[in-house]
């Protein structure tokens, strides 16, 4: 066995060198022995201050962390800042301070402000904005009173809606879906809900808050979160497809877009959405000038679905046709006309 001391600056590295039989090598560095000219702090201290925006609104859920600054040893600290946008912390006396201030999370998540040298009382001003929104997470398309599309959203069934980010922010902060996706989901925590329409609707989510966040390098993440325990709602919209167009859709797809329905009968087609590790909504909403995207992210030993459906009617003394185009959780109908289907 041999030792070799490796002096690198200040610091010395001990490196233990084992030659066991046969020539193997095997490098076992020791942890650096503490050196002279650390200052070790005593007593206490305290530091304040806030967290404000642009537009010197207060910032609640930025983590001000605070760490002696070399060669001090003292007390680190985080801290997250209240309502109000205050902050304050106790750390150890006669130290000069580092801090610096993340987003919701001292860990993997946006630094968005650092100051050296620290003094008693300290401001912090970051690019963080947040608006109101209302979230549109799934669209449906029925297009008469015959042709009923119905969406049955079970208790704890999640939409999960994507984080848009640029450059190199951490996201840590944020949840993943199914496919490891950073964003938010959106559920009802109890009861269920049923929408149904004859016309063209989105499924909305209307109690929502979107942040943008900027970091000091100038990367930044645009996402939704939940406010309140609410229910969702309906919206009208408009469908891009034409019939035509659906039924051109459907059969480039290989698949049968017609529905025959006896005269005074009636038929529901099931539809339902299960095992969807990260399927895309088709449905997005513009916040902050970026858009966000919906997705249904349902894991594989899950037993939740998303109950979709569509009534067909014929109240008539004639057989019936419609046309149906699912695409996804999305899904088109028509009534076609009267008599057998092409």
């Amino acid at each position: 066995m041999a030792n070799r001391r490796l002096i690198l600056g200040a610091v010395l590295v001990v490196v233990i060198i084992v030659v066991l039989a046969g020539g193997t090598a095997y490098y076992l560095t020791l942890p650096p022995a503490r050196t002279s000219g650390l200052n070790t702090c005593t007593g206490t201290k305290n530091y304040s201050g806030t967290v404000e925006n642009d537009t010197g609104v207060p910032v609640t859920g930025a983590v001000v962390s605070l760490a002696a600054t070399y060669p001090n040893v003292g007390t680190n600290v985080s801290v997250t800042t209240a309502a109000n946008g205050s902050w304050r912390a106790t750390v150890s006396d006669l130290c000069a301070y580092t801090a610096k201030v993340y987003w919701q999370s001292a860990v993997n998540s946006p630094l968005l402000a650092q100051q050296a040298n620290l003094t008693a009382s300290s401001t912090f001003a970051v690019h963080v904005s947040w608006e109101n929104v209302t979230l549109a997470l799934l669209s449906e398309f029925p297009h008469d009173a015959t042709a009923n599309v119905t969406v049955s959203i079970p208790p704890g069934f999640s939409f999960f809606v994507e984080a848009n980010s640029t450059g190199s922010i951490p996201l840590g902060f944020l949840e993943q879906d199914a496919a490891g996706t950073p964003g938010t989901s959106f559920s009802m925590n109890s009861g269920s809900e049923v929408q149904t329409g004859a016309l063209p609707y989105a499924v909305i989510r209307p109690a929502a808050r979107a942040y943008r966040v900027e970091d000091l390098n100038g990367n930044s993440v645009v996402y939704a979160v939940p406010q309140l325990e609410a229910t969702f709602g309906s919206t009208g919209i408009t469908d891009p497809l034409t019939m035509a167009g659906a039924i051109a859709q459907v059969q480039a797809r290989g698949g049968m877009p017609y529905y025959q329905v006896a005269s005074h009968g009636g038929q529901t087609v099931h539809l339902n959405v299960t095992n969807a590790t990260h399927l895309l909504t088709g449905q997005t909403t513009d916040v902050f000038g970026v858009w966000l995207q919906t997705y249904v992210s349902v894991p594989t030993n899950s037993t939740l679905e998303l109950g979709l459906s569509v009534e067909l009617v014929n109240s008539t003394n004639r057989n019936q046709c419609f046309v149906i185009d699912p695409e996804g959780p999305q899904i088109h109908t028509w009534y076609y006309g009267a008599g057998a289907c092409p």
